[in-house]
């Protein structure tokens, strides 16, 4: 991963206060208001982390990234997790990022067939938890993902993780991407769009110039599949599996015949 380092991002984070791209960033763990204790005092980072970097690191072939980890659950624990590594805070295995996950657990399929089939790496967009605050969200979003001339992550991540294809879930995973590379923003009818594809499951594998990638948007896995999409690609009731279960399934096994012949 030449010119990324995933312990630079991770050595960042430990620190009070958070450096360089994590320097004072609203949801670092020493700046936020919606953990235990106040932010003056606090000397861990009382159970959250970064969550990126999961699956492969070395020869990776497909990205898949979200948008942000979402909101605190309040049964987590509460360690603190700026003693650990990078490594001993990863999961090698990309295919238990969804597993559990309430806004994952339905696009499990998805992450089984593109990971028994591709190198796989797993990160989001925005590294840490969502802020009930939407405008300290919206800094903490641009600041991590480096939008509206901050530095930010995301670009040299993906540069340097060199993929052959990034998998976006979610119209505003895209709206990140395509605002730190120069593809095409989301489409107004998105959920329509993302299923005018040629195959079963309509995935669009596109290209931009000077983009290094391939770029396949897809709908959210947080809820059903979304009407609209569903419209367009009927997957209910064709098997034992739910229209949107069927739908992640479907998107990974046509990347897979898709690189088959273009290899």
């Amino acid at each position: 991963m030449d010119g990324w380092d995933p312990e630079m991002l991770w050595e960042n984070w430990t620190q009070r206060g958070g450096k360089n791209e994590c320097a004072d960033c609203p949801a670092h763990w020493s700046n936020r208001d919606d953990l235990d204790g106040s932010p003056d005092t606090r000397t861990g980072s009382n159970g959250i982390q970064p969550f990126f970097g999961y699956g492969d690191l070395q020869d990776v072939e497909v990205v898949i990234m979200g948008e942000e980890p979402g909101t605190l659950k309040s049964d987590r624990s509460r360690a603190d997790r700026t003693g650990n590594s990078f490594y001993d805070a990863r999961d090698p295995n990309v295919k238990n990022v969804a597993v559990g996950s309430e806004s994952l657990d339905k696009a499990h399929l998805l992450f089984d067939v593109v990971a028994d089939n591709f190198n796989t790496y797993w990160t989001q967009a925005k590294k840490c938890n969502e802020l009930e605050d939407t405008e300290l969200n919206t800094i903490a979003e641009n600041q991590c993902v480096g939008k509206n001339g901050s530095c930010g992550y995301l670009r040299r991540e993906i540069e340097s993780v060199d993929p052959r294809y990034v998998i976006t879930l979610g119209k505003d995973t895209h709206k990140h991407l395509s605002s730190v590379f120069d593809i095409e923003p989301p489409w107004n009818n998105w959920a329509k769009e993302i299923a005018y594809g040629s195959g079963p499951a309509g995935i669009r594998i596109l290209e931009a110039d000077d983009v290094p990638f391939s770029f396949i948007p897809l709908g959210h896995p947080s809820h059903n599949i979304h009407g609209d999409t569903n419209e367009v690609l009927n997957l209910e009731g064709k098997d034992e599996l739910t229209a949107t279960e069927r739908y992640y399934q479907l998107a990974g096994e046509e990347l897979v015949k898709v690189d088959n012949k273009r290899n």
